[in-house]
Protein backbone atom coordinates (compact mmCIF):
# COMPACT_ATOMS: atom_id res chain seq x y z
CA UNK A 1 0.00 0.00 0.00
CA UNK A 2 1.26 3.34 -0.77
CA UNK A 3 -0.40 6.88 -0.46
CA UNK A 4 0.90 10.82 -1.37
CA UNK A 5 -1.61 13.65 -0.55
CA UNK A 6 -1.54 17.03 -3.37
CA UNK A 7 -3.01 20.55 -1.93
CA UNK A 8 -3.23 21.72 -5.39
CA UNK A 9 -6.49 22.98 -6.14
CA UNK A 10 -7.98 22.63 -9.15
CA UNK A 11 -11.60 24.60 -9.56
CA UNK A 12 -14.64 22.58 -11.39
CA UNK A 13 -17.17 25.21 -12.93
CA UNK A 14 -20.59 24.79 -14.45
CA UNK A 15 -19.56 23.83 -17.86
CA UNK A 16 -21.06 20.43 -18.41
CA UNK A 17 -18.69 19.68 -21.23
CA UNK A 18 -16.01 19.13 -18.31
CA UNK A 19 -17.63 15.85 -17.56
CA UNK A 20 -16.72 14.07 -21.63
CA UNK A 21 -12.86 14.58 -20.07
CA UNK A 22 -13.65 11.87 -17.63
CA UNK A 23 -13.83 9.64 -20.60
CA UNK A 24 -10.05 10.22 -21.81
CA UNK A 25 -8.69 9.36 -18.01
CA UNK A 26 -7.27 5.53 -18.49
CA UNK A 27 -8.95 3.01 -15.77
CA UNK A 28 -12.48 3.24 -13.72
CA UNK A 29 -12.73 7.29 -13.20
CA UNK A 30 -16.30 9.07 -11.99
CA UNK A 31 -17.48 12.12 -10.56
CA UNK A 32 -18.95 12.01 -7.07
CA UNK A 33 -20.86 15.49 -5.93
CA UNK A 34 -20.23 17.41 -3.13
CA UNK A 35 -23.30 15.00 -1.50
CA UNK A 36 -21.22 12.45 -1.99
CA UNK A 37 -23.55 10.58 -5.19
CA UNK A 38 -22.09 9.54 -7.94
CA UNK A 39 -22.66 12.12 -10.86
CA UNK A 40 -20.95 10.82 -13.70
CA UNK A 41 -18.53 7.50 -14.96
CA UNK A 42 -16.56 6.91 -17.49
CA UNK A 43 -16.91 4.10 -20.38
CA UNK A 44 -14.13 1.80 -18.45
CA UNK A 45 -16.14 2.22 -14.97
CA UNK A 46 -19.34 1.45 -16.75
CA UNK A 47 -17.69 -1.39 -18.51
CA UNK A 48 -16.15 -2.88 -15.84
CA UNK A 49 -16.44 -6.26 -15.66
CA UNK A 50 -16.02 -7.06 -11.93
CA UNK A 51 -13.50 -7.64 -9.48
CA UNK A 52 -13.41 -4.08 -8.10
CA UNK A 53 -15.38 -3.47 -4.78
CA UNK A 54 -15.33 0.09 -5.33
CA UNK A 55 -16.75 0.13 -8.87
CA UNK A 56 -18.94 -3.08 -9.05
CA UNK A 57 -22.65 -2.21 -9.17
CA UNK A 58 -22.06 1.86 -8.50
CA UNK A 59 -23.82 3.93 -11.41
CA UNK A 60 -24.93 7.44 -11.66
CA UNK A 61 -26.89 8.24 -8.62
CA UNK A 62 -25.33 5.73 -6.17
CA UNK A 63 -24.10 6.98 -2.76
CA UNK A 64 -20.49 6.76 -2.86
CA UNK A 65 -20.59 7.95 0.62
CA UNK A 66 -22.19 5.51 2.07
CA UNK A 67 -20.86 2.77 0.16
CA UNK A 68 -17.00 3.75 1.23
CA UNK A 69 -18.94 3.82 4.64
CA UNK A 70 -19.50 0.36 4.58
CA UNK A 71 -16.46 -0.62 3.06
CA UNK A 72 -14.32 1.07 5.65
CA UNK A 73 -15.71 -1.07 8.37
CA UNK A 74 -14.73 -4.22 5.81
CA UNK A 75 -12.89 -7.13 7.96
CA UNK A 76 -9.98 -6.37 4.51
CA UNK A 77 -7.89 -3.96 5.75
CA UNK A 78 -6.91 -3.29 2.44
CA UNK A 79 -10.45 -2.04 1.57
CA UNK A 80 -11.08 -0.47 4.95
CA UNK A 81 -7.87 1.53 4.45
CA UNK A 82 -9.16 2.49 1.28
CA UNK A 83 -12.61 3.38 2.05
CA UNK A 84 -11.09 6.08 4.76
CA UNK A 85 -8.87 7.66 2.78
CA UNK A 86 -11.84 8.00 0.14
CA UNK A 87 -14.04 9.50 2.95
CA UNK A 88 -11.25 11.76 3.24
CA UNK A 89 -11.17 13.40 0.46
CA UNK A 90 -15.60 12.90 -0.07
CA UNK A 91 -15.56 14.96 3.07
CA UNK A 92 -12.94 17.98 1.83
CA UNK A 93 -10.40 16.72 4.80
CA UNK A 94 -7.85 16.46 2.41
CA UNK A 95 -7.49 17.50 -1.51
CA UNK A 96 -5.95 14.51 -2.88
CA UNK A 97 -4.72 10.99 -1.68
CA UNK A 98 -3.27 8.04 -3.91
CA UNK A 99 -3.35 4.35 -2.25
CA UNK A 100 -2.57 1.21 -4.20
CA UNK A 101 -4.56 -1.71 -2.77
CA UNK A 102 -5.37 -5.50 -3.97
CA UNK A 103 -8.71 -6.50 -4.64
CA UNK A 104 -9.08 -10.73 -5.18
CA UNK A 105 -12.11 -12.05 -7.51
CA UNK A 106 -12.49 -15.56 -8.77
CA UNK A 107 -9.43 -16.91 -7.26
CA UNK A 108 -7.26 -13.99 -8.56
CA UNK A 109 -5.93 -10.96 -7.58
CA UNK A 110 -5.31 -7.75 -9.14
CA UNK A 111 -3.87 -4.12 -8.10
CA UNK A 112 -5.01 -1.08 -8.51
CA UNK A 113 -4.00 2.25 -8.14
CA UNK A 114 -7.10 5.01 -6.68
CA UNK A 115 -6.53 8.36 -6.72
CA UNK A 116 -8.94 11.02 -5.12
CA UNK A 117 -9.37 14.30 -6.04
CA UNK A 118 -11.31 17.25 -4.62
CA UNK A 119 -12.18 20.03 -6.74
CA UNK A 120 -13.18 23.68 -5.77
CA UNK A 121 -16.37 24.83 -6.77
CA UNK A 122 -16.53 28.63 -8.74
CA UNK A 123 -17.75 30.30 -5.80
CA UNK A 124 -14.78 29.18 -3.00
CA UNK A 125 -17.23 26.17 -2.47
CA UNK A 126 -16.65 22.55 -1.70
CA UNK A 127 -16.65 21.20 -5.37
CA UNK A 128 -17.36 17.55 -6.40
CA UNK A 129 -14.21 14.94 -5.95
CA UNK A 130 -13.05 12.85 -8.86
CA UNK A 131 -12.18 9.43 -8.21
CA UNK A 132 -10.10 6.58 -10.18
CA UNK A 133 -9.24 2.97 -10.00
CA UNK A 134 -6.43 2.11 -12.44
CA UNK A 135 -5.59 -1.51 -13.28
CA UNK A 136 -1.72 -2.00 -12.46
CA UNK A 137 -1.49 -5.55 -11.92
CA UNK A 138 0.57 -5.65 -15.06
CA UNK A 139 3.29 -3.33 -13.65
CA UNK A 140 3.07 -4.55 -10.04
CA UNK A 141 3.80 -7.72 -11.88
CA UNK A 142 6.35 -5.79 -13.47
CA UNK A 143 7.80 -4.13 -10.62
CA UNK A 144 8.21 -7.52 -8.60
CA UNK A 145 10.04 -9.20 -10.90
CA UNK A 146 12.27 -6.39 -11.11
CA UNK A 147 12.87 -6.02 -7.32
CA UNK A 148 12.83 -9.62 -7.57
CA UNK A 149 15.79 -9.66 -10.04
CA UNK A 150 17.42 -6.80 -8.22
CA UNK A 151 17.15 -8.86 -5.06
CA UNK A 152 18.48 -12.37 -6.61
CA UNK A 153 21.67 -9.93 -8.44
CA UNK A 154 22.12 -8.62 -5.25
CA UNK A 155 21.98 -11.91 -3.35
CA UNK A 156 23.93 -13.69 -5.95
CA UNK A 157 26.63 -11.00 -6.20
CA UNK A 158 27.40 -10.93 -2.44
CA UNK A 159 27.60 -13.92 -2.13
CA UNK A 160 29.18 -15.40 -4.93
CA UNK A 161 32.95 -16.70 -4.42
CA UNK A 162 33.91 -15.56 -8.07
CA UNK A 163 34.83 -11.83 -8.94
CA UNK A 164 32.05 -10.02 -10.78
CA UNK A 165 32.68 -6.69 -11.89
CA UNK A 166 30.74 -4.23 -14.45
CA UNK A 167 32.51 -2.39 -17.02
CA UNK A 168 32.19 0.91 -19.11
CA UNK A 169 32.71 0.60 -22.51
CA UNK A 170 35.69 3.30 -21.51
CA UNK A 171 37.26 0.88 -18.50
CA UNK A 172 35.68 2.53 -15.90
CA UNK A 173 34.54 -0.24 -12.85
CA UNK A 174 30.81 1.07 -12.85
CA UNK A 175 30.55 -2.31 -9.95
CA UNK A 176 32.64 -4.47 -8.16
CA UNK A 177 31.19 -7.24 -5.61
CA UNK A 178 31.93 -7.51 -2.44
CA UNK A 179 34.56 -11.08 -3.47
CA UNK A 180 37.27 -7.83 -4.42
CA UNK A 181 37.18 -7.15 -1.09
CA UNK A 182 37.58 -10.57 0.39
CA UNK A 183 40.02 -11.43 -2.35
CA UNK A 184 42.00 -8.37 -2.87
CA UNK A 185 42.00 -6.14 0.36
CA UNK A 186 40.06 -3.72 -1.56
CA UNK A 187 36.93 -2.06 0.04
CA UNK A 188 33.69 -0.75 -2.06
CA UNK A 189 34.83 2.83 -1.72
CA UNK A 190 38.59 1.85 -3.27
CA UNK A 191 37.13 -0.28 -6.50
CA UNK A 192 34.58 2.85 -7.20
CA UNK A 193 38.05 5.05 -7.77
CA UNK A 194 40.04 2.93 -9.37
CA UNK A 195 39.89 1.32 -13.03
CA UNK A 196 40.21 -2.32 -12.85
CA UNK A 197 42.25 -2.57 -16.02
CA UNK A 198 45.07 -0.65 -13.72
CA UNK A 199 45.55 -3.38 -11.45
CA UNK A 200 45.97 -5.92 -13.62
CA UNK A 201 49.58 -7.22 -14.26
CA UNK A 202 51.41 -5.06 -17.34
CA UNK A 203 51.87 -7.92 -19.15
CA UNK A 204 48.44 -9.71 -19.22
CA UNK A 205 47.55 -6.00 -20.13
CA UNK A 206 47.20 -6.61 -23.61
CA UNK A 207 45.89 -9.66 -23.33
CA UNK A 208 43.09 -8.68 -20.84
CA UNK A 209 42.01 -5.87 -23.40
CA UNK A 210 41.57 -7.81 -26.20
CA UNK A 211 39.63 -10.31 -24.73
CA UNK A 212 37.16 -7.85 -23.30
CA UNK A 213 37.24 -6.32 -26.37
CA UNK A 214 35.88 -9.79 -27.89
CA UNK A 215 33.64 -9.71 -25.36
CA UNK A 216 31.88 -6.79 -25.73
CA UNK A 217 32.20 -7.32 -29.52
CA UNK A 218 30.71 -11.25 -30.00
CA UNK A 219 29.15 -11.34 -26.64
CA UNK A 220 31.43 -14.06 -24.67
CA UNK A 221 34.95 -14.07 -25.07
CA UNK A 222 37.11 -17.45 -24.15
CA UNK A 223 38.49 -18.37 -20.99
CA UNK A 224 42.12 -16.48 -20.14
CA UNK A 225 43.59 -15.91 -17.50
CA UNK A 226 45.42 -12.20 -15.79
CA UNK A 227 47.54 -11.63 -13.05
CA UNK A 228 46.07 -8.47 -10.59
CA UNK A 229 47.27 -6.66 -7.62
CA UNK A 230 46.55 -7.29 -4.20
CA UNK A 231 46.16 -4.69 -1.75
CA UNK A 232 49.73 -6.61 -0.19
CA UNK A 233 51.61 -5.96 -3.50
CA UNK A 234 51.40 -9.32 -4.69
CA UNK A 235 49.83 -10.78 -7.50
CA UNK A 236 46.76 -13.28 -7.89
CA UNK A 237 46.03 -15.24 -10.25
CA UNK A 238 42.61 -15.17 -11.98
CA UNK A 239 40.86 -17.05 -14.34
CA UNK A 240 38.13 -14.74 -16.34
CA UNK A 241 34.90 -14.72 -18.59
CA UNK A 242 33.81 -11.26 -20.56
CA UNK A 243 29.79 -11.04 -21.07
CA UNK A 244 28.54 -8.11 -22.97
CA UNK A 245 25.56 -6.36 -21.42
CA UNK A 246 22.91 -4.40 -23.40
CA UNK A 247 21.49 -0.93 -22.46
CA UNK A 248 17.67 -0.69 -22.71
CA UNK A 249 17.94 0.57 -26.27
CA UNK A 250 19.77 -2.88 -27.23
CA UNK A 251 23.29 -1.46 -27.66
CA UNK A 252 26.25 -2.84 -25.85
CA UNK A 253 27.79 -0.16 -23.37
CA UNK A 254 29.35 -2.45 -20.58
CA UNK A 255 30.78 -5.62 -19.74
CA UNK A 256 30.16 -8.34 -17.35
CA UNK A 257 33.78 -9.67 -16.31
CA UNK A 258 33.22 -13.05 -14.28
CA UNK A 259 36.69 -13.88 -12.80
CA UNK A 260 37.49 -16.84 -10.05
CA UNK A 261 40.68 -16.89 -8.03
CA UNK A 262 42.95 -19.53 -8.97
CA UNK A 263 46.24 -18.81 -7.48
CA UNK A 264 46.02 -21.81 -5.24
CA UNK A 265 44.95 -23.91 -7.82
CA UNK A 266 48.08 -22.56 -10.01
CA UNK A 267 50.50 -23.24 -6.74
CA UNK A 268 48.76 -26.59 -6.62
CA UNK A 269 49.82 -27.23 -9.80
CA UNK A 270 53.36 -26.11 -9.89
CA UNK A 271 53.41 -28.40 -6.13
CA UNK A 272 51.90 -31.09 -8.06
CA UNK A 273 54.09 -30.93 -11.03
CA UNK A 274 56.97 -30.83 -8.41
CA UNK A 275 56.35 -33.53 -7.01
CA UNK A 276 55.42 -35.95 -10.05
CA UNK A 277 59.47 -34.89 -11.24
CA UNK A 278 60.37 -35.95 -7.60
CA UNK A 279 57.87 -38.96 -7.84
CA UNK A 280 59.42 -39.93 -11.44
CA UNK A 281 62.84 -39.61 -10.78
CA UNK A 282 62.27 -41.65 -6.64
CA UNK A 283 60.67 -43.99 -9.51
CA UNK A 284 63.74 -44.01 -11.84
CA UNK A 285 66.36 -45.01 -9.24
CA UNK A 286 63.95 -47.40 -7.18
CA UNK A 287 63.58 -49.49 -10.71
CA UNK A 288 67.85 -48.75 -11.49
CA UNK A 289 68.34 -50.16 -8.23
CA UNK A 290 65.90 -53.24 -9.08
CA UNK A 291 68.17 -53.57 -12.20
CA UNK A 292 71.15 -52.96 -10.43
CA UNK A 293 71.49 -56.97 -10.30
CA UNK A 294 71.55 -57.46 -13.90
CA UNK A 295 73.57 -54.05 -14.48
CA UNK A 296 76.26 -55.76 -12.24
CA UNK A 297 76.26 -58.83 -14.42
CA UNK A 298 76.19 -57.21 -17.48
CA UNK A 299 79.66 -55.25 -16.44
CA UNK A 300 81.03 -58.08 -14.53
CA UNK A 301 81.21 -60.34 -17.44
CA UNK A 302 83.42 -58.04 -19.64
CA UNK A 303 85.39 -57.61 -16.29
CA UNK A 304 85.82 -60.75 -16.33
CA UNK A 305 87.69 -61.59 -19.21
CA UNK A 306 89.63 -58.12 -19.04
CA UNK A 307 91.00 -59.97 -16.29
CA UNK A 308 91.61 -63.37 -17.46
CA UNK A 309 93.38 -61.08 -20.56
CA UNK A 310 95.28 -58.94 -18.10
CA UNK A 311 96.86 -61.89 -16.95
CA UNK A 312 97.84 -63.69 -20.11
CA UNK A 313 99.04 -60.62 -21.21
CA UNK A 314 101.04 -60.36 -17.89
CA UNK A 315 102.27 -64.06 -18.54
CA UNK A 316 102.74 -63.40 -22.25
CA UNK A 317 105.21 -60.31 -21.72
CA UNK A 318 107.48 -62.48 -19.38
CA UNK A 319 108.10 -64.85 -22.03
CA UNK A 320 108.99 -62.04 -24.42
CA UNK A 321 111.44 -60.42 -21.68
CA UNK A 322 113.26 -63.93 -21.23
CA UNK A 323 113.42 -64.62 -24.79
CA UNK A 324 114.50 -60.73 -25.16
CA UNK A 325 117.19 -61.12 -22.88
CA UNK A 326 118.39 -64.31 -24.45
CA UNK A 327 118.99 -62.28 -27.88
CA UNK A 328 120.46 -59.59 -26.62
CA UNK A 329 122.50 -62.21 -25.02
CA UNK A 330 123.37 -64.27 -28.14
CA UNK A 331 123.78 -60.95 -30.10
CA UNK A 332 126.79 -59.93 -27.85
CA UNK A 333 128.13 -63.73 -28.45
CA UNK A 334 127.71 -64.24 -32.28
CA UNK A 335 129.83 -60.98 -31.92
CA UNK A 336 131.87 -62.50 -30.21
CA UNK A 337 132.55 -65.71 -32.51
CA UNK A 338 130.10 -67.61 -29.68
CA UNK A 339 127.87 -69.41 -32.53
CA UNK A 340 126.97 -72.24 -30.02
CA UNK A 341 124.61 -70.21 -28.30
CA UNK A 342 122.27 -69.58 -31.27
CA UNK A 343 120.60 -73.37 -30.32
CA UNK A 344 119.92 -72.70 -26.71
CA UNK A 345 117.98 -69.53 -28.14
CA UNK A 346 115.85 -71.91 -30.63
CA UNK A 347 114.66 -73.94 -27.73
CA UNK A 348 114.02 -70.57 -25.06
CA UNK A 349 111.95 -69.47 -28.40
CA UNK A 350 110.52 -72.83 -29.01
CA UNK A 351 109.48 -73.18 -24.77
CA UNK A 352 107.60 -70.05 -25.24
CA UNK A 353 105.70 -70.70 -28.43
CA UNK A 354 105.95 -67.35 -29.59
CA UNK A 355 103.71 -68.27 -33.02
CA UNK A 356 100.88 -68.65 -30.55
CA UNK A 357 101.79 -65.31 -28.71
CA UNK A 358 101.98 -63.30 -31.62
CA UNK A 359 98.33 -64.76 -32.65
CA UNK A 360 97.09 -64.42 -28.95
CA UNK A 361 98.03 -61.35 -27.67
CA UNK A 362 96.24 -59.35 -30.38
CA UNK A 363 92.95 -60.95 -30.02
CA UNK A 364 93.07 -60.60 -26.10
CA UNK A 365 94.00 -56.65 -26.59
CA UNK A 366 90.61 -56.44 -28.59
CA UNK A 367 88.57 -58.65 -26.59
CA UNK A 368 89.52 -56.24 -23.56
CA UNK A 369 88.79 -52.97 -25.32
CA UNK A 370 85.58 -54.54 -26.33
CA UNK A 371 84.86 -55.14 -22.97
CA UNK A 372 85.91 -51.80 -21.71
CA UNK A 373 83.55 -50.33 -24.60
CA UNK A 374 80.64 -52.41 -23.21
CA UNK A 375 81.50 -50.88 -19.53
CA UNK A 376 81.52 -47.46 -20.90
CA UNK A 377 78.82 -47.85 -22.81
CA UNK A 378 76.72 -49.75 -20.05
CA UNK A 379 77.94 -46.56 -17.59
CA UNK A 380 77.05 -43.96 -20.27
CA UNK A 381 73.37 -45.32 -20.13
CA UNK A 382 73.41 -45.02 -16.40
CA UNK A 383 74.85 -41.81 -16.31
CA UNK A 384 71.70 -40.35 -18.75
CA UNK A 385 69.35 -42.53 -16.72
CA UNK A 386 70.27 -41.55 -13.40
CA UNK A 387 70.82 -37.77 -14.34
CA UNK A 388 67.41 -36.00 -12.68
CA UNK A 389 66.95 -33.73 -15.44
CA UNK A 390 64.32 -31.17 -15.77
CA UNK A 391 60.93 -30.05 -17.05
CA UNK A 392 62.62 -28.08 -19.68
CA UNK A 393 61.84 -29.63 -23.24
CA UNK A 394 64.69 -30.25 -25.41
CA UNK A 395 64.90 -31.64 -28.96
CA UNK A 396 65.53 -35.71 -27.73
CA UNK A 397 66.70 -38.41 -30.68
CA UNK A 398 64.39 -41.28 -29.40
CA UNK A 399 66.04 -43.69 -31.34
CA UNK A 400 68.96 -42.97 -28.84
CA UNK A 401 66.98 -43.08 -26.08
CA UNK A 402 65.49 -46.38 -27.34
CA UNK A 403 69.04 -48.12 -27.39
CA UNK A 404 69.77 -47.20 -23.93
CA UNK A 405 66.79 -48.30 -22.62
CA UNK A 406 67.93 -51.73 -24.17
CA UNK A 407 71.24 -51.22 -22.52
CA UNK A 408 70.11 -50.39 -18.61
CA UNK A 409 67.07 -53.06 -18.83
CA UNK A 410 69.36 -55.44 -20.39
CA UNK A 411 69.27 -57.82 -16.62
CA UNK A 412 65.13 -58.04 -17.19
CA UNK A 413 65.05 -59.33 -20.94
CA UNK A 414 68.18 -61.05 -21.34
CA UNK A 415 66.92 -63.94 -19.97
CA UNK A 416 63.28 -63.66 -21.16
CA UNK A 417 63.05 -62.51 -24.21
CA UNK A 418 64.88 -61.85 -27.54
CA UNK A 419 64.66 -58.13 -28.60
CA UNK A 420 63.99 -56.58 -32.39
CA UNK A 421 64.03 -53.34 -33.42
CA UNK A 422 63.07 -51.45 -36.41
CA UNK A 423 64.20 -47.60 -35.61
CA UNK A 424 64.22 -45.49 -38.01
CA UNK A 425 67.22 -43.47 -39.25
CA UNK A 426 65.50 -40.40 -40.20
CA UNK A 427 64.12 -39.95 -37.09
CA UNK A 428 63.32 -36.04 -36.32
CA UNK A 429 64.10 -34.95 -32.45
CA UNK A 430 60.87 -34.63 -30.57
CA UNK A 431 60.92 -31.42 -28.01
CA UNK A 432 60.43 -33.55 -24.14
CA UNK A 433 62.21 -33.94 -20.95
CA UNK A 434 64.80 -36.38 -21.45
CA UNK A 435 64.75 -37.82 -18.28
CA UNK A 436 60.86 -38.08 -18.20
CA UNK A 437 60.92 -39.92 -20.90
CA UNK A 438 63.76 -42.29 -20.53
CA UNK A 439 61.32 -43.14 -17.34
CA UNK A 440 58.23 -43.79 -19.64
CA UNK A 441 60.35 -46.22 -22.41
CA UNK A 442 62.07 -47.59 -19.21
CA UNK A 443 59.09 -48.56 -17.68
CA UNK A 444 57.43 -49.82 -20.69
CA UNK A 445 60.83 -52.09 -21.55
CA UNK A 446 60.92 -53.85 -18.00
CA UNK A 447 56.76 -54.08 -17.86
CA UNK A 448 57.14 -55.89 -21.05
CA UNK A 449 59.76 -58.07 -19.58
CA UNK A 450 57.35 -58.90 -16.61
CA UNK A 451 54.90 -59.53 -18.60
CA UNK A 452 56.67 -62.03 -20.93
CA UNK A 453 58.20 -64.23 -17.31
CA UNK A 454 55.14 -64.41 -16.21
CA UNK A 455 53.76 -66.07 -19.08
CA UNK A 456 56.72 -67.84 -19.09
CA UNK A 457 56.54 -68.97 -15.68
CA UNK A 458 60.19 -69.98 -15.59
CA UNK A 459 59.88 -72.80 -18.52
CA UNK A 460 64.00 -73.55 -19.11
CA UNK A 461 64.94 -73.05 -22.55
CA UNK A 462 61.86 -70.53 -23.68
CA UNK A 463 61.59 -66.75 -24.42
CA UNK A 464 59.43 -64.39 -25.50
CA UNK A 465 60.20 -61.42 -27.87
CA UNK A 466 59.81 -57.81 -27.58
CA UNK A 467 59.91 -55.39 -30.49
CA UNK A 468 60.98 -51.50 -30.41
CA UNK A 469 60.19 -49.27 -33.56
CA UNK A 470 60.01 -45.64 -34.28
CA UNK A 471 58.45 -43.89 -37.39
CA UNK A 472 57.25 -40.67 -38.69
CA UNK A 473 53.77 -40.42 -38.82
CA UNK A 474 52.55 -37.33 -40.25
CA UNK A 475 52.83 -34.82 -38.05
CA UNK A 476 53.86 -37.01 -35.03
CA UNK A 477 56.56 -39.55 -34.26
CA UNK A 478 55.35 -42.80 -33.22
CA UNK A 479 56.85 -45.16 -31.03
CA UNK A 480 55.76 -48.83 -30.30
CA UNK A 481 57.01 -50.96 -27.52
CA UNK A 482 55.34 -54.63 -28.12
CA UNK A 483 55.91 -58.10 -26.41
CA UNK A 484 54.15 -61.41 -26.25
CA UNK A 485 53.35 -61.76 -22.75
CA UNK A 486 49.67 -62.37 -20.93
CA UNK A 487 48.07 -59.50 -22.46
CA UNK A 488 45.39 -56.96 -21.03
CA UNK A 489 42.72 -58.60 -19.36
CA UNK A 490 39.65 -56.51 -20.66
CA UNK A 491 38.29 -55.53 -17.05
CA UNK A 492 41.06 -53.64 -16.34
CA UNK A 493 42.15 -52.09 -19.10
CA UNK A 494 40.30 -48.26 -18.22
CA UNK A 495 42.58 -48.65 -14.92
CA UNK A 496 45.81 -49.18 -16.00
CA UNK A 497 46.80 -45.38 -16.50
CA UNK A 498 45.06 -45.04 -12.67
CA UNK A 499 47.39 -44.13 -10.13
CA UNK A 500 48.24 -47.00 -7.61
CA UNK A 501 46.61 -49.56 -9.73
CA UNK A 502 48.56 -52.40 -10.36
CA UNK A 503 48.35 -55.99 -11.12
CA UNK A 504 51.59 -57.38 -9.66
CA UNK A 505 51.50 -59.13 -6.40
CA UNK A 506 51.99 -56.73 -3.05
CA UNK A 507 55.93 -55.42 -2.64
CA UNK A 508 56.29 -56.17 -6.48
CA UNK A 509 54.45 -52.88 -7.84
CA UNK A 510 53.68 -49.64 -6.86
CA UNK A 511 51.03 -48.83 -9.50
CA UNK A 512 53.09 -45.84 -10.53
CA UNK A 513 54.54 -47.05 -13.63
CA UNK A 514 52.04 -46.48 -16.45
CA UNK A 515 50.26 -43.01 -14.74
CA UNK A 516 54.00 -41.45 -14.24
CA UNK A 517 53.91 -42.68 -18.34
CA UNK A 518 50.40 -41.52 -19.04
CA UNK A 519 51.28 -37.91 -17.31
CA UNK A 520 54.50 -37.71 -18.89
CA UNK A 521 53.15 -38.16 -22.67
CA UNK A 522 50.32 -36.16 -22.33
CA UNK A 523 52.13 -33.61 -20.35
CA UNK A 524 54.18 -33.16 -23.33
CA UNK A 525 51.50 -32.76 -25.75
CA UNK A 526 50.92 -36.35 -26.93
CA UNK A 527 49.02 -39.69 -26.31
CA UNK A 528 49.64 -43.32 -25.16
CA UNK A 529 47.12 -45.93 -25.87
CA UNK A 530 47.46 -49.97 -26.43
CA UNK A 531 46.98 -52.88 -28.23
CA UNK A 532 46.07 -56.01 -27.08
CA UNK A 533 45.25 -59.94 -27.34
CA UNK A 534 44.62 -61.66 -24.52
CA UNK A 535 47.42 -64.49 -24.45
CA UNK A 536 49.23 -63.30 -27.46
CA UNK A 537 50.89 -59.73 -25.93
CA UNK A 538 50.39 -56.27 -26.07
CA UNK A 539 51.76 -53.02 -27.74
CA UNK A 540 52.02 -49.87 -26.24
CA UNK A 541 51.87 -46.74 -28.99
CA UNK A 542 53.35 -43.45 -27.77
CA UNK A 543 52.76 -40.62 -30.44
CA UNK A 544 54.37 -37.11 -29.63
CA UNK A 545 54.32 -33.99 -31.73
CA UNK A 546 57.08 -33.20 -33.90
CA UNK A 547 57.79 -29.14 -32.85
CA UNK A 548 56.92 -27.43 -35.86
CA UNK A 549 53.40 -29.21 -36.12
CA UNK A 550 52.28 -28.02 -32.69
CA UNK A 551 48.66 -30.18 -32.67
CA UNK A 552 46.18 -29.27 -30.30
CA UNK A 553 45.49 -32.00 -28.87
CA UNK A 554 46.36 -35.84 -28.55
CA UNK A 555 44.81 -37.38 -31.96
CA UNK A 556 44.74 -35.83 -34.80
Amino acid sequence: MGSSTNDAQPRWGDDSGCRLLLHAVPGCTTLVDSQGVVAAVNHAWAKAAGGNPFVDGLEPGSSYLEHCRRLSRSANSNHALVAVGILAALEGKIRQIKLEYPAASDGQTRWFAMTATGLEGVTGTEGPVVVAHQDITDRMAWETRVRRNEHLFKATTENALDLIAIMAADGRTVYASPSYGKTLGYGAPAMAKVKLLDLVCEQDRPGFRENCRIGLGSGLSPLFEYGVLHHDGQFREMEARAVAVDNPGGERDSILLISRDITAKKEAEQERARMETQLSHTQKMEAIGQLSAGIAHEINTPCQYLSDNLRFLQEAFGGFAKVTASLESVLERVSGGHLAELQEVKREVADQDIAYLVEEVPRAIQQSLDGLARIATIVQAMKVFGHPGGEEQVPVNLNEALRNTLVVAQGEWKYVAEVETDLDPDLPPVLCSPGEMNQVLLNLVVNAAHAIAEKLGGAPGEKGRITLSSRLQGPWVEIRVGDTGAGIPEGIREKIFLPFFTTKPVGKGTGQGLSIVHSVITKTGGSIDFESVVGQGACFIIRLPLPQANPKGGNE
